[in-house]
């Protein structure tokens, strides 16, 4: 289950970029079907595809901030240090033993 955990947190940050592609690809696809050639059918259920895909997109950033907002506020300087490469203010000590032990209890916490 964690390698689903590092593979969200690992996109969470291109989501939006990939969101607004998938609109971008929907609007074009709107915008061009005159010159589909493919049934109206075919063309409404590839439409219907993707603003099903982007709504999933949606869904899970929307998810994903949940979660992360309900972290207290080391283990979301820990995330957003390892997966999100954030670079925290003040005191962070990234290179002692405990800090992996705290990375694998924050990632634990995300699930």
């Amino acid at each position: 289950m964690s390698n689903y955990a590092k593979t969200i947190l690992s996109c969470y940050p291109s989501l939006d970029s990939v969101i607004k592609q998938i609109e971008n690809l929907i609007k074009k696809r709107v915008k061009y079907s005159f010159y589909d050639y493919s049934s109206t059918l075919a063309l409404a259920q590839k439409l219907i595809a993707l603003t099903e895909i982007k709504d999933d997109l949606i869904d899970l950033k929307l998810i994903c901030e949940n979660t992360i907002n309900s972290l207290c506020d080391e283990d979301k300087t820990l995330l957003k240090f390892k997966y999100f490469k954030i670079i925290p203010n003040g005191e962070f000590d990234h290179t002692s033993r405990n800090y992996f032990r705290k990375q694998n209890r924050a990632l634990i916490k995300f699930l």
